[in-house]
């Protein structure tokens, strides 16, 4: 892709790429602690759409936005990122925009603090059968190496948090798919917040 950008003149778009992909491979390869900061996570996904805008010019819009006192928690690596790469991966209908929003705040369950990730999209949604076999607490078939990502998603969230954590996943009534996770808010230390 930077090599097509290069091959086009666009200059500005290669370097801008060549960066984002840096951070994002540089995040990768860091990726196997147990939990990492939220502003660290939310750049990270930020280079992901950095790097789609730039080969995908005017299919793609991300609307973020993260609550400022949850900035400093920790969540699981690359669980948002695997949420936004499954709505780009499965959302995207020709012709139109795919819009991808991000949003996490802080919020009280039945008197407990939660982060709450919500990600959503105007795409094509979830079939009624992966929602069905989810409300289960089922898995896709991942045998032939599909379907990974979610099941990825539900067991770091039940290996780091033992069931207190929760993942819904239903489709919009205006369209596409939409993913919320709570995950209880602990001790903001990176030992703690994660498999404590």
């Amino acid at each position: 892709a930077i090599y097509r950008l290069l091959e086009t003149e666009r200059i500005e778009d290669a370097k801008k790429m060549c960066m984002a992909t840096i951070r994002y491979l540089r995040y990768l390869f860091r990726a196997g602690m147990d939990s990492v900061q939220l502003q660290d996570a939310i750049a990270h996904m930020d280079d992901y759409f950095e790097i789609m805008k730039l080969r995908y010019p005017g299919e793609v819009e991300l609307d973020e936005y993260v609550e400022e006192a949850a900035k400093n928690l920790f969540v699981p690596p690359l669980l948002i990122q695997t949420l936004t790469e499954n709505a780009f991966k499965y959302g995207k209908r020709p012709d139109v925009v795919l819009e991808i929003s991000v949003t996490v705040t802080m919020e009280m369950k039945q008197g407990e603090k939660y982060l709450c990730i919500n990600v959503s999209d105007n795409g094509n949604g979830f079939p009624e059968e992966y929602l069905k076999l989810w409300e289960e607490g089922k898995e896709l078939d991942t045998r032939e190496g599909g379907h990974l990502g979610i099941a990825n998603v539900r067991a770091r969230l039940e290996y780091g948090y033992h069931g207190r954590a929760q993942c819904s996943f239903y489709n919009s009534p205006l369209g596409g798919a939409v993913v919320e996770i709570y995950i209880p808010v602990e001790e903001e230390t990176h030992e703690s917040a994660i498999g404590g």
